[in-house]
C-alpha cells in the first residue's frame, strides 16, 4: 500500500469512528420529557354564562341538577383531568373572568366543585359556599382548586355556578361570564 491510500484509510477509520460515537451519544443521552402532561376533557362550552338568571339560595344551588339548567339558566359544567405524567403533579384549576356589557357583581356568583357523585373537593362546603370574588388570585385568574394529581390517575369535576339569593333582582339582564383552565 502507498502512503497516499494508507492515509485516506487512516481518515475513513477516524470518520466511522467519530460517526459511532456522534450516533450512540444522541441515541443514548436523549432527555426524557418530564414536564407536566395533564389531559383536560371538558364536556361542556368553553365559557361558562349566567345571564338572566333568578338568584336561589345555597341549598338548591348546591343540589342543582342537569334538568334544573335549561329551565332556570343555572350552570353546570362538568369536566376531567388525567395525569400522562410518570410522576405525580401539582395543578391549578384557574377561572378566567370574560368581560361583559351589564356585569353581575363577583359577589353574587356561587361556586360550588365537587366529583361526579357529589362529594365535596377539599375547600367546598354546600353549608358555606364560596363566591367568585373569595377566590385566591393567581395572575389574572381566579384559582378554584389546587391540588396534586398522581401519575395516570383521572379526576372529574362537577362545577355548579348559580347566582346567589344575595343578589337583587333587577329589571335590566345582567350577565357573568368566565372560562375554565388547568395549569
Amino acid at each position: 500500500m502507498g502512503s497516499g491510500n494508507i492515509k485516506r484509510y487512516f481518515i475513513f477509520i477516524i470518520i466511522l469512528i467519530l460517526l459511532f460515537f456522534v450516533l450512540f451519544f444522541l441515541f443514548n443521552n436523549k432527555k426524557k420529557y418530564e414536564g407536566n402532561l395533564l389531559d383536560v376533557s371538558i364536556k361542556a362550552p368553553d365559557r361558562i354564562i349566567i345571564d338572566n338568571s333568578l338568584p336561589i339560595n345555597d341549598f338548591k344551588g348546591v343540589v342543582l341538577k342537569d334538568d334544573d339548567i335549561d329551565k332556570q339558566k343555572y350552570f353546570i359544567y362538568y369536566f376531567n383531568i388525567k395525569n400522562n405524567n410518570k410522576k405525580d403533579i401539582n395543578y391549578k384549576i384557574l377561572l378566567d373572568k370574560i368581560n361583559v356589557k351589564n356585569p353581575i357583581s363577583d359577589e353574587y356568583i356561587k361556586l360550588y366543585l365537587t366529583d361526579l357523585n357529589d362529594k365535596e373537593y377539599l375547600g367546598f362546603n354546600k353549608d358555606d359556599v364560596v363566591t367568585f370574588n373569595n377566590l385566591k388570585d393567581d395572575d389574572n385568574s381566579k384559582i378554584l382548586f389546587d391540588d396534586n394529581i398522581k401519575s395516570g390517575q383521572i379526576k372529574k369535576f362537577k362545577l355548579r355556578v348559580f347566582l346567589s339569593n344575595s343578589a337583587p333582582i333587577e329589571f335590566d339582564v345582567k350577565t357573568f361570564a368566565m372560562k375554565i383552565s388547568v395549569k
